[in-house]
């Protein structure tokens, strides 16, 4: 009884990142890169609609849809997926309670919503109009219908996180359940492979790491990419200068976003020293599909001095920005962000990523375009 009690309890402390620093570092692989492995600006493929917006647009088309309101729900997964050769968000309609899921079981939930993030276009895309029957196996259903069980029963000792939802180029929809691995007692999780079940016929297919389909964006979820890039930050040096010496200890900022790069979805996010001073010392992209990382060092302001910039400017009417984008315009790095007022987008403000006193601002019906001019 006392080995059964005991032992969780030391694996856990043998797999730590006291006695096992380096190996947390080296989770991800980070590579240092020039600043010109981000493309130009191209506004047709950069999402400046943020989930918020897209929460709201997505209430508003289903709210004109009488014949189903009452009976579904909009999911509030929104994922950010690269569709087209642009960028949407997208996400599934849910049954609204059980005795709604009785009634419509049959036949199963008919439709999704796509939103444009580069122009806040929604489309709720009915699956009888591209041929398809309604989405059965899925998170909101119950019994053998549910999604987690239906995957459980198919592949009892797999570790999966939460399904997240996607549509391939034909706008089939597929939920991607990432597998993982860990080592010692729920330490060093490790993405193996995901899991592609499709919701019309419950049929799935296992891919491992290295081998999944290209039209897929999110197999490395972001809570996972952001503390495997604070690990490799702060633990490369042992895990006492973490905490006490902190000689080159960095740390990533207080929130990301996403960027589209060669067809993929890369996440971003600044890295700031360990002082959590108002600079960043460069920026991370991560390949949410592939798990590539690159690593590009630009000193200059962090995203929240920007934001409070990008505020200042435009203080009289109150506006509240949203987390930065970071582009590339005519070589530099600049950061791209909504001002809103209410949820809603009232102008566009660009912030000089190295001199964060240089703003430009225009309102949300001259264009994106219209920023590039000022710069």
């Amino acid at each position: 009884m006392v080995v059964i009690f005991l032992f969780p309890f030391v694996s856990f402390a043998l797999s730590s990142r006291l006695l096992h620093a380096k190996e947390y570092a080296q989770r991800i692989d980070v590579k240092d890169v020039g600043f010109n492995e981000i493309p130009e600006v191209d506004f047709t493929k950069t999402p400046i609609i943020d989930r918020d917006s897209s929460v709201r647009l997505g209430d508003k088309v289903m709210g004109n849809m009488t014949e189903w309101v009452s009976q579904f729900d909009v999911s509030n997964e929104y994922t950010q997926i690269s569709y087209k050769d642009s960028v949407y968000r997208v996400t599934p309609l849910t049954y609204n309670g059980f005795i709604k899921y009785f009634k419509n079981r049959k036949e199963g939930i008919p439709a999704y919503i796509t939103v444009d993030s580069t122009n806040g276009k929604t489309k709720l895309v009915k699956l009888k109009d591209l041929g398809l029957d309604g989405m059965k196996y899925v998170p909101s259903a119950y019994f053998n219908k549910k999604l987690t069980r239906h995957l459980r029963f198919s592949y009892p000792f797999e570790i999966f996180g939460s399904p997240s939802f996607e549509i391939d180029e034909k706008g089939h929809p597929w939920y991607i359940c990432t597998t993982y691995t860990y080592k010692g007692v729920g330490n060093k999780k490790k993405v193996t492979g995901a899991i592609f079940l499709d919701p019309i016929t419950g049929k799935s297919k296992k891919y491992d790491a290295g081998k999944i389909p290209k039209w897929a964006d999110r197999v490395y979820p972001e809570s996972m990419i952001v503390q495997e890039l604070d690990d490799n930050g702060s633990l490369k040096n042992g895990f006492f200068n973490s905490v006490i010496g902190q000689d080159g200890v960095i740390v990533t900022s207080e929130g990301y976003n996403y960027l589209e790069k060669d067809g993929d979805i890369w996440l971003y996010t600044g890295i700031t020293s360990a002082n959590a001073d108002e600079s960043n010392i460069g920026f991370v992209l991560v390949n949410m599909r592939t798990h590539e990382a690159m690593r590009i060092k630009t000193a200059g302001a962090n995203e929240t001095s920007a934001m409070k910039s990008a505020e200042s400017e435009v203080k009289n009417y109150g506006y509240q920005s949203t987390f930065p984008l970071l582009i590339n315009i005519k070589g530099n790095p600049v950061y791209l962000m909504s001002l809103k007022d209410n949820g809603l987008i009232k102008m566009y403000a660009t912030v000089s990523a190295t001199d964060y006193q240089k703003v430009a601002t225009v309102y949300s019906d001259e264009g994106l375009d219209a920023l590039v001019k000022k710069h």
